[in-house]
Formats: C-alpha cells, structure tokens, sequence
C-alpha cells in the first residue's frame, strides 16, 4: 500500500513533471496506454476481469515482515499503473528519485472499476524463470520442464472435438449457440484441489516464475460485510492481531520472504511468498510459511497485541481518509444504498475501535476462522505431492465450526448472495431494470467538498456475475469486452480536451461486492460539465444506434488474438502473483481457471464464431441504460452520483437534465478514420536509406558481441547510442526507453516551465510525417503500442512497451517494433508541434497545481521543498503564471535544444534477436540527421537555503479540510545515487586506486572482473566482523573504489532504515501506521536528499516526528546498525534484483545512462557486479554512509502538515511501552521512480 503521506512525496519531491502525464491519462500518447491497455487486457480478464481487488478499502496492517508489502492502490491509480515493483532499492527510477505520484483529478476515485491487476498487462513484466536455487533431496520442487501430455490433451479434449466439427462444416449458424452452450472450458492441468475433512478448501499449482520462490494464500471468507453493528472494522483489526502478532510469522523475518495481509468487503487475505529453501541454512521454507498461516486460524489474543494494532488502525485511518478515499465512499455507498455494503467500510468506526475489548475481537475470530470458512493456496516452485501432504499434515486437525447466527436487528437478509456462492459478501442487489424512467423516481447522490476539483460524475449499472464455464459464456464475455473497448477508443481518441478531463466506461466482475458493474466515468471543468455530458453521452449514442464498423471489429479482434498468442508463448513463466491473482478470482466468480494454452485455444474459436451483427446488439445492450436516458419505459441506472467543489452548486434536477438533454440529440454514424498500416512506406525507407546512408562505428565492445550478459553497446554514424538485450523472458514483448540528459534542472537555460510542459506537448500530441493525432494513435492502438513522454529533474525519457510481433495481418501491416521504431523516428526527426496538444498539457499542469494546494501531503512537502531549496521552482510544481507564459515556440526551442543525435541513448530489451534489432535501429535511427546540441551538459548541485526562514527549519502548514489528518516529513541532504555530495566532495573517501581506472575526463570506470576470482576471499574475511565494524583488508579498500560500492551501500542503508522506523516508530511507540526512510539518488546532480515521511493523528504528529528524529540519532549513537541488520538487507535486495532480471523493464533500467558521459558511475559493472558488491559491503561502510546525511539539528529541516485540527497535541501513547526490538520487520519502503 503506498500511503498518502508518499503521494505528497512523490508529487514534489519526485520529479514533478514526469508525473503529469497521469493528469489525464487518457490523452495524447498517452492513449496509448489507457486505450491499449483495454486492448491487451482482452484474452486473460475475459476470464478474470474483476474489479480491483485492492481498493482503497482493502485494508491490511500495513508494513508487512523484512520485506515491503504488496502494493495496494491510492484510490486515484488505475491498476495498470500499480506494477509492483520488483527492482532493488531505488533502482525502478530512470532518474532514482523519489516515487512517482499517480496523482490525477480526485473524480478518478471513480475509477475502482478499471481492469483487474490480474490482467495480462497490469504487470507488463511477467517473470520467467531464475537461475535455479541449489535444493535439498528432500524438497525437489517440479519444474514443469515440459506439460503432461496426455493430461493436457485429456483436458482439450472438449475444445479438439469442436474444432473439428468446426472444420468439418457441422457448426452452422443455426447450431452455433447450442454447440458452444455445450463445450465446456478445459481446466488447467497443473491445478490440484481438494478438501479436508474439517472443510478447509485447498488450491495447488506449482509455477516455476520465479524459480526458487513460492507463495501461500490463506483466505478467510469474511469480510467487513460480515460485521454487525458493533463490529465496525473488528475483521481488519482481527487481520492485524492474528498475524502482525503471530510468532510464528516472524520465523520468516531475514529469510528474503514476504508477508503481509489484506481485508474487503467480502473476505481476509494473509499471505507469505517465500523462497524455496532459506538462503542461510538451505531448509526448505514451505513448512515454515504454512505454519504462520496456521498461525493466523489458532492466534491468540494479547491485550498488549491488541492495543499495539489498535494504535497502528486509528493511524491507518487518518492517513486514508484522503479525498479520494472520501470519494469513494459516496461512491460505493450510492452504488448500494440497497445492502449493506454501503455502510461496512473494511476500515471501521474509530468511535468502535477505541473501545473493543480483547475478548470482543477474539469473539469474531472464532465465528469466522474456521476451516470451513476459509481456502488455503499454495503456488510457486513446489512439488504439488508434498505440498498437499503438508496441508493436511498441518491444517487437519483444526475444527470444523458451525456459521454464526445474525439477530433480526442486524438485517441480515436470508437467503443472500453469500449463500449462493460462499466467496461473495452476504448481500442482495437491486438489479439494473429493476427501475424505470417514467414509472421510478431518478435520484442523484451529490458530494460537495472543498477539496474537490471540478465535477466528476459517475454512472454506475449492476448486474448479476456471470460464470464462464462454457465456449458460449466465454463468446458472451468476449463480445462484451470488445464493445468496451471499441467504446473506450472512441472516448480517447474523440472525446477529449475541454471541457472533458477524464472519461472512462467500463464493465467488470466484482466479487468484492458479488456484482457486475457497468461504469461511466467523467470529470469536467466546473463551468462547462453539461458540455462535457453531451460530448460522452453523444459517443454511447453512437455506439447504442450504429455499433461498431467492421474495421473496429477487426481491430479488436486482432489485439485479442495477438495477447492471446502473447500469453501461451509465455507460457508457464507467468509470475507466481498473476497466475494467484487469476486464480483466485476464477474461484470467486465461478470462471473455470484455464492454463494460457487453453485460453489461446478457446480465443481463436470464439474469434472464429463471432459476427459483427453478436458485437453491435451487444454494444445496444450495453450502452441503452445511457442512450435512452429519461426516456420512458427505459432502464435507470443503479446510481448516478454528482461530485462537485463549493460554489458549483449542481442541482439534481440539472444532472437529470443534463443527461436526458444528452441522450434525446440527433447523433449520425461515426466517420471512418483511415488508420496507416505503416507510419513511413517501404519506399521512403528506402530513399532514407540512400540518402543518409547510415552506418554502424566499430563496436564498443571490441570484438565480441555482448558483455556475458547479452547486453551490447553500439553507436550510429549518425552519433545516437543504442543498448540492447536479446531475452526472451517476456515472449513476443519489447521495452525500448530513449533517455536524453536535460529535465527541468535546465531551464535555468529557458522560460520556467518550458521542460516540463514541453515533454507533456509532446505526449499529449501525436500528428506526424503527414498522418493526424487520431490517425496516429489509433496505428498504435492496431499495434499494441504504449508509448509515454516525460521530464524529471534530470532527463527527458520516452517510454515504449509493444509486442515484437505482427499484431494485424496484411501485406503492407508491420510488426509491432518496427511501429514503435517509426512513432521513435517521427518522435525524434519530424514530430509536429500543435498548440492543441499544448493546451491540453497546460490544463494537465494546472490541474495537478491546484490539487498540490488541496492535498494535505502534496502540499506539506511542496512547503518543506521550497524552503530547502530556497524556492528553486525547478523543483517545485509549475506555476500557473509559468504556464501562461509558455508559447508552442518556446517548448519546442527547449525540448529540441536536447534532443539531438549526440545526446539520445536508446536502450532495448526484447523477444527479438540482436540483427533485428540493428536492422531496425539502423533503418529508422540511423537515417535521422546528425545534430549536437549546443547547451553542454554541466555540473549541477541540488540547490540549499544560504539561511534558515524566519520561523526556523521546523516548518508548519495548515490546509483547509473538514477533517482531521496529519502528515509529518523529517528531510536534510544526502549523497547522491553514486555517493557524490552537493559541491561534488564524494561521501566516503576512495583509497589509492588499485587496479580500477579512475574517472577522468568523464571516463567510465572500470569493473570488477580482475577481482571476480578473489571475491570470495573477500566474503569469508567478513566473519570476523564485529557489529561495530569491518575488517579492513587491502582486498576490501579494492572493492570501495568500484563505482557501484556507494550506490549498493545507500541501498542497504535506506533498507535498514525503513525497518527501524517500523519497528520503533509503529510498533514500540505506537504512534503511527506507517513510517517511511527514501533517498532520492539523483544521477546527474550533485547531492541528493534523504526523506522520511510519517502520517499520524494530528494530536501525535509532533511526537512521531520526534520519534522518527530520535531513530536516526540512535542508529548514529547508541543502537547502531548490526550484521543482522545487514544481512537481512542484502537478502532483500539481491532477492528483488535476481527476480527484476526476469523482466525487460529491469534491463532497460539497467542499460540507461551505459553510454552518457554525464552519467560516469554507471558501465557493465553496474548490473554484473550487483549482488557481489551488496554482499561485500561491510557494517561498518553503511555506518559511515549513515554519516554522511545531514541528520544534525542544524542540517535537518521538518514539517508537519495537518488539517481540520492542530498538530503537536499530547498524545496518549507511552514512549516505554512494549519496547522489545523488532529490527527485523520490514517497513514500506517507498519504490522509487517512475511507473510505466
């Protein structure tokens, strides 16, 4: 979960710029990643395409073990930009600074219905296997090498036989319903299940991504929704007493495990992903993590437990009562004003938390934490056998329990939805249609709020969930999907600019709340939102009247087989987390779970069966509810809810109005747009080519191809540098990341402003080499493209992620980078600057400056950024008198000042081989004109107040709100990414060089290879080590001088950090749910800063505050970091970087800045020395790197933000209590950087 106290962070101080581009995120280029994101999401969320599974209601307790927890979603995110991620430290940053904020119009809290992280692209890095782990003879986890044959066939065997009949001619258009009604979905091979005695369900499927880890899931069927009246929150307290207090649990601290937990509406969710076999000592894990799942159905209830958790859930709820979470709420509780649901939040009443007893909360545990109650899942690199032995080893002796009974006064309705289906919460829904206009009154759900920007306005329509268990249910899905996403591209692409901000229609399964819902989306600037609902309703008019035309059909269909495809070629490399996710909402929604082979295999047979005359009376069904707004007889929504600033004063009546104004327009047949099947004809490459006549200088790396870990570097006459890697980890997928040195820090050098709004221009723009914007991205749409352009403080990035292969038939159809490659040659040679586009990019700017002033932590870190900075608006959000000053001329004079052939470095990872790859760079990079920039990159320091303010640097800020929340930030500086200090001293003095060049002239140093041989040695000689220090060896000075040493070694401090903070902060002084150390580790500027963010009580803001202050100056003083300390770190680290291998994101990542000059830290040695240079790091270097940060009273600045109340009251923890040391839990370390 990333607190709110991080959203203001990574607002402010993450490179503010490259975070606007999810202001609206469906615009621009950046439709191609809403738009493709539906397209590619088509083949696996038919089967699992639920809502999200982690709202901003599904709670857990937080900082999980030694590891961060799994991500859950500020209400703002769409799913598919919460990839978790899986690169060490704070590597997943292009720039390594603080975390992105998905930060976009409160409305977007609307957007709980986006597609489900389950699918196939929310995490577009799916993991292959790893290097194998050495394994014990009695734990030899089944590889899967290759699928049981027999087995496999036996389960197609449905699907062969109505292939044939196919072939053969026997389906026919008047048999076709019954054939499919009758062919049931093959179930996945690989999964076990089964039953014990007392009840308890179970689910086995071994998976080999990653190799050597595996996961467990125990998931207890109740939820909030199961709470009486006085039980308001007792299931999420009952989720963090039962394993936050759980000794057991903690048996899996230092062994590079996971853990963490979860509560909704309808369920409790505890999970640990282990490695196979413990690092240290080899013994399997799977016993140790079954056994704290145990844990969690036998806990014990201690009242020093339980006050513990009750302190972190009164914190937890402060810090989630953002807007967006307030939002939500309006919006869940008019959705089912009918049931339950609307009333029974996961996070409680505080008035009832405050005052349970122990025995009250072990009460509802034993109604609920039974094993009838409740389904245990094993998934990972396992052997099924002895995996199912150990379940019912472990868990068969616990007692089955009868349900517990509900008194009349409760309204419990019998029989419910649970009842049907144990999975769902116990409610009744009122189904669309069961009102009409002209017979049913309409209602409107109004929220107004100060906070509140623009109006957003919310259309929501419930239906039953439908199992997918036959080729005819899956046809029905199919068809469904292909008009949302149809309607979804016509929004992007015709809908947007002013007065529409944000639009979105979806449909998807819930099981969190045991309904489909059908959603519309919207928010509009205040003046003109009725304009705004005639434009959208105008579109589903459209869609309900004419339906799709047969190319739209054909483009949707083509996107649905090409991810299908895409998926079996991965195969069973899919992550331990996709294939569970899958899994467990096939469970829920009674799909039948299907294995990527079997669902290409139904695909291409449903796409075979489907007419354009099935999609388009499905596009009238689907779309009526809208296009027949206010008209007699017709289907009323479920809810229509209206949310609005002060002072817009909407009437219900004028919503009404306005939607029944909409729908009642003449709308005439959508005109065809002529997509390109190629941006740049063959022969115009070919005239390029002769022209330009491109060539390749002598490679980088002498005379072998890659370095030993298939990376090669290689440079265009033309002066562009290209990295590229060869994998096929992620079949038929492709990353390329363009990184250009520049970002904000130079517009010293221009008008303020003119970075950041020039790089969203051109991300909201798209007309080039002759085609139109709308001719442009719907050729991406065709391909798959996804393609983001940002600015941080430090670079301008463009963001590519594609499939290597054909997507669209055709002769003149090219694949999907050859596409990417021509939208880059565009992008970088003849791309065509439109005022349009940047009008768009300054209402995305001045969107996200308003919302900094309304958001408590946006704003709190913005003031305390300002201060440290002495209001360098290089680092602060654009103003909108900046914004107002930019002309088109003066955002392109300062992006195209950059982006010139002898300052682009190109990095690719693929499924494709190294001569295609240099084929294609060649033929569309290489012909672009050699150009040199004229503004040479300098030294660059992050910018300090020569003098404190007048109040001092403990700073303070109030922001307007209703209630009462608090934030508090303890900051100073630090080293930068590769320990250079601002002035650029280094923080640790280098020893004489020994064998490893130094940097000269902008030199890259060299690695580590004379040394690989020795490392070992270097290894052992730390046994001797005290906690105190290291040995010093002549070997150990060696490795100092490697370039990568001060970058691992902040990794390592920050990692230690956040689990002292956790420990101290949360659990000894009870003042706070989450406490946060982050580094921002620039690359480019000299120095960085350190962060560490708390969220309390307002009355306890000061306190832990001080709390987080006097963790620091212990770890200096008398508690200093130990070898456990260390050791559980590096575990960490190593753990998430073998894992971030797997994926071409990581590589990317990895390769940028190879071949910068402005970069010198970084050659090969940067990836292949990684986990060497982790372990040889000693205690005694992360004590001195500690240091170097400015934690004096002099060097460190504060602030506390609060609202609705004063900060720095008394509060009512006591500092002593419980003060045993917990060092080895893990808090939520903030994932640095950029999000794709």
């Amino acid at each position: 979960f990333t607190p709110a106290a991080e959203q203001g962070v990574q607002m402010v101080l993450g490179g503010w710029s490259a975070r606007h581009e999810r202001a609206a995120q469906c615009r621009g280029l950046g439709l191609m990643r809403s738009t493709v994101f539906f397209l590619a999401l088509l083949s696996l969320s038919l089967i699992h395409h639920t809502a999200n599974a982690l709202s901003p209601h599904t709670l857990n307790f937080g900082p999980s073990s030694n590891l961060k927890p799994q991500p859950k979603t500020p209400t703002t995110a769409p799913n598919h930009a919460r990839t978790p991620s899986h690169a060490p430290g704070f590597q997943s940053s292009p720039a390594f600074q603080f975390p992105h904020l998905q930060l976009r119009p409160t409305v977007q809290a609307g957007r709980r219905y986006a597609t489900s992280a389950a699918s196939p692209l929310s995490q577009p890095a799916r993991l292959a296997a790893a290097p194998k782990l050495a394994r014990s003879a009695r734990l030899a986890p089944l590889m899967m090498v290759s699928r049981d044959a027999a087995q496999t066939a036996e389960a197609q065997m449905p699907l062969t036989v109505f292939r044939e009949e196919l072939e053969a001619g026997r389906v026919t258009p008047e048999n076709l319903q019954e054939k499919l009604q009758g062919t049931p979905l093959p179930k996945n091979p690989r999964h076990i299940t089964g039953v014990l005695p007392n009840g308890l369900e179970y689910s086995i499927l071994p998976n080999r991504a990653p190799a050597g880890r595996f996961e467990c899931h125990l998931q207890v069927k109740a939820g909030s929704a199961d709470e009486t009246v006085k039980q308001q929150g007792m299931a999420h307290m009952c989720e963090h007493v039962s394993y936050m207090g759980s000794r057991k649990r903690e048996r899996l601290f230092g062994t590079s495990s996971q853990t963490n937990a979860q509560t909704d509406f309808h369920h409790t969710v505890y999970w640990a992903s282990c490695p196979t076999l413990r690092p240290s000592t080899g013994v399997p894990m799977l016993p140790l993590a079954l056994d704290a799942l145990l844990d969690v159905m036998e806990a014990r209830f201690e009242g020093s437990r339980v006050e513990k958790e009750r302190s972190a859930i009164l914190s937890e709820a402060a810090m989630v009562n953002t807007i967006d979470y307030r939002v939500e709420v309006q919006l869940l509780a008019a959705l089912h004003g009918e049931n339950r649901l609307r009333k029974r939040f996961p996070i409680g009443l505080v008035e009832q938390i405050q005052n349970w007893s122990t025995s009250e909360v072990q009460e509802f545990h034993r109604a609920h934490y039974r094993p009838n109650n409740a389904h245990l899942y094993v998934i990972g690199d396992v052997d099924p056998e002895l995996a199912e032995a150990l379940v019912h080893k472990m868990f068969s002796h616990l007692e089955a329990r009868p349900a517990p009974e509900y008194a009349a006064e409760e309204e419990m309705e019998f029989p419910n939805l649970k009842t049907q289906n144990p999975f769902f919460p116990p409610i009744n829904h009122y189904w669309s249609g069961s009102k009409v206009f002209g017979r049913d009154a309409c209602s409107v759900h109004s929220f107004e709020h100060e906070l509140m920007q623009g109006v957003s306005l919310h259309v929501f329509a419930k239906f039953p969930v439908e199992p997918i268990v036959t080729l005819q249910d899956y046809l029905a899905a199919v068809v469904k999907r292909l008009v949302v996403v149809a309607l979804q591209v016509r929004l992007n692409v015709h809908s947007r600019g002013d007065p529409i901000s944000m639009v979105e229609f979806s449909y998807l399964d819930s099981p969190r709340e045991a309904c489909a819902v059908s959603a519309l989306d919207m928010m509009a600037t205040a003046q003109h939102w009725p304009q705004a609902v005639n434009i959208v309703v105008r579109e589903i008019k459209k869609m309900a009247l004419y339906g799709l035309s047969q190319s739209e059909l054909q483009r949707c269909l083509s996107a649905l087989l090409s991810d299908s495809s895409q998926l079996a070629a991965q195969g069973d490399r899919m992550s331990n987390q996709e294939q569970l996710q899958f899994l467990m909402e096939s469970k829920a929604c009674g799909h039948t779970f299907m294995d990527p082979h079997q669902l290409q295999e139904a695909t291409n047979l449903v796409a075979s069966c489907i007419s354009l005359e099935q999609v388009n009376e499905a596009a009238a069904a689907l779309c009526l509810p809208l296009a027949t707004f206010g008209k007699e007889g017709s289907p009323m929504p479920s809810s229509l809810v209206a949310c609005f600033p002060p002072g817009t004063k909407i009437s219900e009546n004028e919503v009404v109005a306005a939607f029944e104004s909409a729908a009642a327009q003449e709308v005439a047949s959508m005109e065809e747009v002529r997509v390109p099947a190629t941006l740049i004809a063959p022969e115009k490459q070919r005239q390029l080519i002769a022209e330009r006549k491109p060539t390749w200088l002598p490679d980088l790396q002498g005379e072998g191809d890659d370095d030993g870990f298939g990376v090669v570097q290689k440079r265009l006459s033309n002066g562009i540098k290209v990295n590229y890697r060869s994998s096929e980890a992620e079949s038929q997928r492709g990353h390329i990341r363009v990184t250009v040195p520049c970002g904000r820090t130079m517009e010293s050098e221009f008008k303020r402003g003119a970075m950041a709004i020039g790089a969203r221009t051109m991300q909201e723009g798209g007309a080039m080499l002759g085609w139109s914007r709308e001719q442009v991205e719907l050729f991406c749409v065709d391909h798959l493209i996804m393609a983001e352009v940002a600015s941080n403080e430090e670079f301008l990035f463009m963001e590519f992620v594609f499939p290597t292969s054909k997507v669209s038939e055709g002769p003149d159809h090219v694949t999907g980078v050859e596409g990417v490659m021509q939208v880059l040659h565009a992008l970088l040679h003849a791309y065509k600057w439109e005022e349009d586009a940047l009008d768009r990019a300054k209402q995305a700017f001045r969107q996200a400056h308003e919302q900094v002033g309304k958001n408590l932590e946006a704003a709190a870190a913005e003031h305390l950024l300002s201060a440290m900075t002495d209001k360098d608006y290089r680092f602060l959000s654009v103003e909108p008198a900046d914004l107002e000053a930019l002309s088109l001329d003066d955002v392109k004079h300062a992006i195209e000042s950059f982006l010139t052939t002898d300052n682009i470095e190109v990095s690719f990872s693929g499924d494709l081989s190294g001569p295609e790859v240099e084929a294609l760079a060649l033929t569309y990079l290489g012909t672009i004109p050699p150009s040199e920039s004229q503004i040479k990159s300098r030294p660059l320091s992050i910018p300090m107040a020569s003098a404190a303010p007048p109040g001092g640097r403990n700073l303070f800020l109030e922001v307007p709100d209703s209630d009462a929340r608090a934030v508090a930030y303890v900051a100073g500086t630090a080293p930068n990414k590769w320990g250079v200090m601002a002035g650029g001293q280094e923080a640790l003095a280098e020893p004489a060089a020994t064998g490893v060049d130094d940097v000269a002239g902008g030199r890259k140093r060299g690695g580590l290879l004379p040394y690989l041989k020795k490392f070992g040695q270097g290894i052992t000689r730390r046994g001797g080590e005290g906690a105190q220090g290291a040995v010093s060896t002549t070997l150990d000075q060696d490795f100092r001088r490697h370039p990568l040493f001060p970058c691992v070694t902040l990794q390592l401090l920050q990692e230690v950090l956040n689990r002292r903070l956790f420990s101290t902060v949360r659990e000894r002084k009870r003042l706070t749910y989450d406490a946060n150390f982050h580094l921002t580790a620039f690359e480019r500027i000299q120095g960085s800063w350190y962060l560490v963010t708390v969220t309390a009580k307002p009355e306890l803001a000061q306190k832990a505050l001080d709390a987080c202050k006097e963790t620091l100056h212990a770890a200096q003083t008398w508690d200093p970091i130990t070898r456990d300390n260390l050791q559980s770190a590096a575990y960490e680290l190593i753990s998430r970087h073998e894992g971030a291998l797997q994926t071409n994101r990581y590589w990317v990542e990895l390769m940028s800045g190879l071949q910068l000059e402005c970069v010198p830290g970084k050659d090969p040695s940067y990836y292949r020395d990684f986990a060497p240079m982790i372990q040889s790091v000693h205690v005694g270097d992360v004590q001195a790197m500690l240091d170097c940060l400015a934690t004096d009273e002099q060097g460190m600045w504060t602030c506390i933000g609060s609202s609705g109340g004063s900060a720095g009251a008394e509060g009512a923890a006591e500092d002593g209590a419980d003060d045993m040391d917990l060092h080895g839990h893990q808090p939520p370390s903030i994932a640095t950087g950029r999000r794709i």
